[in-house]
């Protein structure tokens, strides 16, 4: 351009910069304002979003909005960048979750380690901001991944299922408030367990909730709409592949007819508050066998008791053969599993166990297994704590107790009619571990021995059955789940129940199983996914946005 040219467009080019710097000085600005009230709008809805958490979990026959309830918490999250608030909205979303779902601890604790009301608050505080932590750790993770070039979708899930590993691990053998559960009710959902266990089914339900926040960000445009539809394809394949495999699972538990095994499971209903008397020792044991008689009169070749169902150490319960013999000796084929604490003497000290025992109905001691995860105070010895101050003055009475010992790892299976049979105890279930480790010696066939008369009501009752519900369909294995109170349930491979008893009488249950010899791939792989994401979470922050050069 000449010269005057360009000095003659100077001018108007001034005067366009003018106007376009005082058109975007006229125009509000859309920057997320975070001023009081809309972080009151944004606490609200981590909050909103706890609740939905809360009635997705058992018992609460709210499941299918596990793929929505975590919209609202996902969404403020992404909108807000300042770190206190990040961590105000995973507190306040972790708090709602936790006390909404694990308000009968006080109760729980009290009566299980007996102490007084006050200590067992304290307790329960103590537990529930542990568990709140965990979510309050979310945001961090979250933000963390997402200053790298892993930003988007996935980051989510990776960061969630990440922490629910880290939170298992904290407190060994417990995998509570995981989000896999809330799909309990779901059997067809939940059938794809059996590929990456419950972190599988976590990482897909938060991938689904992930998906539809972003479709929602302003900034999508014109991925908004795919972002929707890979939500809607996600979770509906979800459904018909469960559905599929649901079927072929049924299908293969009828083949075989022959392999087929008649067992039953058994409850006494005794509350909490009456146990240990020792005057009711032994009528207890006396109607147990009268209805494992009623059992076996129906075709049952074993019956499942619960967790110290004989409230008497076996080596020292004299008569208890003959009791066996005279009331159940006419199936002598037949088997009892109970439940009783044990003692094994050696020159220098004798050594408690809780224990679970297989006597044929000729009196006789046939197979034992040990408890190896042994619940902290209550099972464990308390003395590992006497670090912390004044708790010698707080559980005086505990460290009076005589606490049992761990069972070795590496027990053999019992032998229950020439079936494999893994046995696992109480909390022993609320982690995969264990039941992971029974399968891989061979076992055909879990039993679960449990006393939900120690967590009192109706939700941990239902928590505790959707955690061992679950470890049937991760493992396929046909699993006989014996509980004082609760329930108690036969359950197949693929998580149907088969036959149950609860309430407040004693009662039993008999179904028809059929054992299974073939490995999953979760029983295979094991927590191979939570491994994956907390590698790529630890490192999705170092990758730059950009790549790795600073161009």
């Amino acid at each position: 351009m000449p010269a005057w040219g360009r000095l003659a467009g100077q001018p108007n080019q001034t005067a366009r910069r003018g106007r376009e710097a005082i058109s975007q000085e006229a125009q509000p600005t859309t920057q997320p304002q975070t001023g009081p009230v809309l972080k009151y709008w944004a606490v609200g809805l981590a909050l909103g979003s706890g609740l939905l958490h809360v009635l997705a979990l058992p018992p609460d026959p709210f499941g299918p909005l596990a793929f929505v309830a975590l919209v609202p918490f996902l969404a403020v999250l992404r909108l807000e960048s300042h770190l206190g608030m990040r961590l105000l909205l995973g507190f306040s979303f972790g708090l709602v979750t936790v006390v909404g779902t694990s308000y009968w601890m006080p109760e729980s604790i009290a009566q299980g380690n007996g102490v007084s009301p006050v200590v067992a608050l304290g307790l329960a505080v103590g537990v529930t901001l542990w568990f709140t932590l965990a979510f309050v750790g979310f945001p961090l993770l979250l933000q963390w991944i997402e200053r790298g070039r892993l930003a988007g979708p996935f980051s989510a899930p990776i960061a969630w299922v990440t922490l629910e590993a880290l939170r298992g691990a904290g407190m060994p053998a417990v995998e509570w408030l995981v989000y896999a559960h809330t799909q309990s009710g779901h059997s067809s959902v939940i059938q794809l367990a059996d590929w990456a266990g419950a972190p599988g089914l976590s990482f897909v339900l938060v991938l689904v909730n992930s998906l539809i926040v972003e479709s929602l960000l302003p900034r999508a445009g014109r991925r908004r709409w795919s972002f929707l539809v890979s939500a809607a394809i996600l979770t509906v394949g979800l459904l018909l592949a469960g559905q599929v495999k649901e079927r072929a699972e049924e299908a293969l538990r009828l083949q075989h007819p022959d392999e087929s095994v008649r067992v039953a499971v058994g409850q006494l209903a005794i509350p909490q508050s009456d146990r240990w008397v020792a005057e009711e020792a032994w009528p207890r044991i006396d109607r147990m066998l009268a209805l494992s008689r009623q059992a076996f009169g129906e075709g049952a070749q074993w019956i499942v008791w619960p967790e110290t169902s004989v409230e008497t150490h076996i080596d020292k319960a004299e008569g208890l053969g003959e009791r066996i013999r005279r009331q159940t000796g006419e199936w002598p084929q037949s088997k009892l599993i109970v439940g009783a604490p044990r003692e094994s003497r050696t020159d220098q000290e004798s050594v408690f166990f809780n224990s679970a025992v297989l006597l044929g109905t000729s009196g006789n001691i046939e197979g034992l297994y040990d408890k190896v995860m042994l619940y902290p105070i209550t099972e464990a010895s308390p003395r590992a704590w006497m670090w912390i101050p004044g708790f010698d003055r707080i559980f005086k009475e505990q460290l009076k107790w005589v606490p049992y010992s761990p069972g070795e790892w590496s027990q053999p299976l019992m032998n229950v009619s020439n079936v494999p049979v893994g046995v696992i105890i109480c909390s022993e279930a609320l982690g995969s571990s264990m039941a992971r480790h029974r399968v891989d010696q061979g076992a055909q066939v879990l039993i679960h021995m449990a006393n939900d008369g120690v967590i009192p009501g109706d939700m941990p009752a239902a928590q505790h059955f959707a955690i061992v519900r679950l470890r049937a369909i991760e493992l396929r294995r046909p699993l006989l789940r014996s509980s004082n109170l609760g329930l108690s349930a036969i359950v197949s491979a693929t998580g149907e129940v088969l036959a149950d008893h609860g309430g407040e009488r004693p009662g039993i249950a008999v179904a028809t199983i059929r054992p299974r010899r073939d490995r999953t791939l979760y029983a295979r792989a094991g927590w191979l996914l939570p491994w994956v994401c907390g590698a790529i979470a630890l490192m999705g922050g170092l990758l730059p946005k950009n790549g790795l050069s600073s161009s």
